[in-house]
């Protein structure tokens, strides 16, 4: 869908009296849903708020009520009840203890060979180079083309210490951290692979302590009660709504966004809950969407 601004079409919400308005308005929205008089456009993503200069972004982890749009009266609706917010991850997962198995990059020793420009394994850098003490090459001597000790380029690298490995040249493994066990995300550390014997493909169950990703992802409650601004009636007001972001249903699914601005009347978007219960009922209420 094109950049449009919508305007909404008011005719049929004619009282004075703003709460007597609003529920003219909610009952044409419910008359909308109940005759499926809409569009689908797609399953919201995120909620921008205005607060004070800034904005606070609701996030619904993709899976967000449906939002849909009315041709005929400009509405954007929500066709899909209210079932509070997920639980977002808290940062800092850590590898899951039930299916470790040995590093397939060190091979169980914690270690590999350095990788750093200079170095390659062999313990030191020679990257600083001096004259040639055979043919002290410099300005002031001329280099011997037949010096077996610099081959004639008149000076020679003096090794550096790789402060990036040991004297052997071994590095700390990246993957494991230099534990040689690494969290495969299959049932005791087991991993997928070509069975000797029957030469066929095998993939191991899935760990049932981090459900195959490898990683113990701790959670946190996104409390919806920091994006409320007030109360319309008895309902619940969310906002005010700035922007709005769904992805269209099916395949080849993309992107829309569309940003908020007051109606005629001054109006700005709010998200309106029948109650804080999953279940209640919710709508988008008043501004004028520009859906991009």
């Amino acid at each position: 869908m094109s950049s449009a601004t919508v305007a909404p079409n008011r005719t049929r919400v004619q009282s004075a009296d703003p709460l007597e308005k609003l529920e003219q308005l909610l009952d044409r929205q419910r008359e909308l849903i109940l005759q499926r008089e809409y569009q689908v456009l797609g399953t919201i993503d995120f909620i921008w708020v205005v607060r004070g200069a800034g904005t606070l972004k609701i996030d619904y982890r993709k899976s967000g009520p449906r939002l849909a749009f009315s041709p005929e009266t400009g509405d954007l609706l929500l066709i899909s009840d209210w079932n509070g917010l997920p639980d977002l991850p808290s940062p800092g997962a850590q590898p899951c203890q039930a299916c470790l198995g040995t590093c397939g990059d060190c091979n169980g020793t914690g270690k590999k060979p350095c990788t750093l420009a200079g170095c390659a394994g062999s313990g030191y850098l020679k990257t600083k180079f001096i004259p040639c003490p055979n043919c002290l090459g410099s300005a002031k001597e001329k280099t011997n083309p037949k010096c077996s000790t610099c081959k004639g380029r008149g000076e020679v690298a003096e090794p550096e210490k790789c402060k990036g490995c040991d004297a052997d040249g071994q590095a700390q493994c990246a993957p494991c951290h230099g534990t040689g066990k690494i969290s495969t995300g299959r049932a005791n550390g087991k991993k997928d692979g070509m069975d000797p014997e029957t030469r066929q493909w095998i993939s191991a169950p899935p760990c049932k302590g981090c459900n195959g990703l490898g990683r113990t992802v701790q959670t946190q409650p996104q409390d919806w009660r920091q994006f409320v601004n007030g109360r319309l009636g008895n309902r619940i007001a969310i906002g005010p709504v700035q922007r709005i972001l769904w992805h269209t249903p099916g395949e080849g699914s993309r992107f829309q966004e569309a940003q908020i601005s007051p109606d005629s009347g001054g109006n700005l978007m709010v998200l309106l809950l029948e109650g804080e219960d999953p279940g209640a009922k919710q709508y988008l209420v008043g501004g004028v969407p520009q859906i991009k």
